[in-house]
Order: structure tokens, then sequence, then C-alpha cells
């Protein structure tokens, strides 16, 4: 399995790296590993941890991303999304339904179990702020579909862990 950088301009698509995803079960196997060309120097790490590992170089030679855009894997992976802060790098997201997320800035100290926030999925049905939202409707041009127009909504949220983003539906 590799993870894959690439750039879309208009029309215009291109990869431009990818890094390998080994399992643990083969970065332990090393004589497999040697079976099928894998080097040494290539061990097992999250999907998401090379993601941030391909964004770097592009940066350091000169890339600019204005928008990142990615999947549930890497949407539900708090730690790669604070990575992708910590580069002040623009990101829209898909998380899954049962991300955890909170509608204000807690205040006070942490409680020793942490904050649990609300599931994405209860905040876009039940609450009270996520409906005061006004509907927007997004064009999307599709290369190999129809084009579609979205109905969306968005309210800034807090995740649990000390950041702030927008959480669309």
């Amino acid at each position: 399995v590799t993870v894959h950088l690439g750039v879309c301009r208009g029309g215009f698509k291109t990869l431009l790296d990818s890094g390998l995803f080994l399992p643990e079960s083969w970065s332990h196997d090393r004589e497999r590993c040697r079976a099928a060309d894998i080097p040494d120097s290539v061990v097992s790490r999250s999907k998401w941890k090379i993601g941030l590992e391909l964004l770097d170089p592009s940066r350091t030679n000169g890339l600019q991303f204005d928008t990142l855009i990615f999947d549930e894997y890497y949407g539900g992976k708090p730690d790669f999304l604070k990575g992708l802060d910590e580069r002040e790098q623009p990101f829209l997201a898909e998380v899954p339904k049962s991300f955890r997320v909170l509608m204000k800035r807690p205040r006070g100290p942490r409680p020793k179990k942490g904050w649990t926030g609300k599931r994405t999925d209860n905040l876009a049905k039940f609450s009270a702020a996520w409906h005061q939202q006004p509907w927007q409707s997004v064009p999307l041009a599709r290369l190999t579909l129809a084009d579609q127009v979205w109905d969306v909504r968005a309210a800034q949220v807090h995740l649990v862990r000390d950041r702030t983003d927008w959480l669309a539906g």
C-alpha cells in the first residue's frame, strides 16, 4: 500500500510524491521484505505520518498548497490534523461520524479524564448551534461524473485536543 501526495489545478493532476506503507507484520519479517525488494530502511509507520513526511519536502522545495483535501482515515487522526496546524496548512477533511468535537472552547482546568466531546453525527442531528447555521450551495466540478451542487452548512468546532476547526455537513 502506498500513500500519495498529489496536486490538482483545474484539469491538471499529477502525483508529487509517494511513500510505502508497511504493515507491522511485514516490518518484523525482514526476510520477507528482502524477498520483495523492500529496503531495510523502510519500516512500519502510520499512513498519516507518511503523509506528513511527504508534505514537508514539497513545502521545503517551494510548493504551497492552498488546501489539502483528504478522506476520513486522515481526518480521524487528531495528531495528523495537529501536524497540519503546526505547518499552518489549510485543509478540508472528511471525518468519521464517531469523531468527537466540542461546540464551545473548554474553560478552566482540564478534567483528569479529559474532555469527551460530542460525536459529529449527533451534533449534526441535535445541536441548536449547528441548526442555526445557514445552508450554502457549493458547486463541485467532476471529471468522471456530472457536476454536482452540494448543500452544506458549517460551524466552528473545537477538537478535544485543544484545536479549533470548522465542521461542515
